[in-house]
């Protein structure tokens, strides 16, 4: 008996022991194996290649756009023309309350990009045109690298361009500086943008208005194409407009 029992214990024992190993076992081998990772199907794949391609086209098309015209949070800063001058508008004053041709010129002279400056600028640009016999300044405003927008016949007089058709219609918009190769800075293209958004708010010009450039027949065969380049990317392009 006492055999029996002693062996019979021994047996339990041995089997308690295996036991335990085994159990001490199952315990590390979780996290001692490493599975496999199953192979992705043909779905997922697909999926991340959509999102990757999908993230190329957005970034190529942001580039495209970025010069588009959109709405600009870019404040309107109005210069008045008593700032510049003591000599009031007294030009022909629109037939009809509201335009909706809005023209773009370069004055083909110096550029500016501060207040002082360009005061001076808009002051040469008056005398030099008052000895050829024309008495003010022809634009209705002047924007320029400073981003800011100077009133010249401003909003109640016809533009001083007499051969210019339509002129009865069309704010002309004089962009300060040559922009037959040098293009406009950022700051004057986001303030004429402003100039538009304010000539709506005021009711002086439609919502459904057109953009054009005005090219000098008479300078060199590119006049103001830099500046031409430029906003022919707008959704309000519409043309050029040749004048001599």
């Amino acid at each position: 008996m006492t055999g029996e029992c002693s062996t019979s214990i021994n047996c339990q024992t041995s089997h308690v022991v295996l036991d335990t190993d085994s159990e001490e076992l199952n315990e590390r081998t979780p996290l001692l194996s490493i599975p496999n990772a199953p192979p992705r199907s043909c779905l997922e794949v697909c999926i991340v290649s959509i999102i990757f391609f999908c993230g190329i086209a957005i970034g190529i098309y942001l580039l495209i756009v970025e010069g588009k015209e959109r709405p600009t949070n870019f404040p309107f800063d109005l210069i008045d023309r008593s700032s510049w001058t003591a000599n009031e508008a007294h030009g022909k004053p629109f037939n009809q309350y509201v335009v909706d041709h809005v023209i773009v010129f370069h004055t083909r002279g110096k550029r500016c990009d501060n207040f002082q400056d360009c005061i001076k600028i808009i002051k040469s640009l008056q005398t030099d045109l008052q000895r050829r016999n024309i008495s003010d300044v022809p634009y209705n405003f002047l924007i320029s690298d400073d981003g800011l927008t100077y009133e010249a016949q401003g909003w109640k007089f016809q533009s001083g361009f007499i051969g210019l058709k339509e002129r009865n219609r069309t704010f002309a918009l004089g962009f300060l500086g040559n922009f037959t190769k040098q293009t406009p800075k950022r700051r004057q293209l986001e303030e004429s943008r402003s100039f538009i958004n304010e000539a709506i708010r005021r009711g002086k010009l439609q919502s459904k208005y057109g953009v054009f450039v005005a090219r000098n027949k008479t300078e060199q065969p590119r006049d103001s194409q830099a500046l031409i380049d430029s906003l022919k990317i707008w959704d309000s392009w519409r043309g050029v407009i040749e004048y001599s």
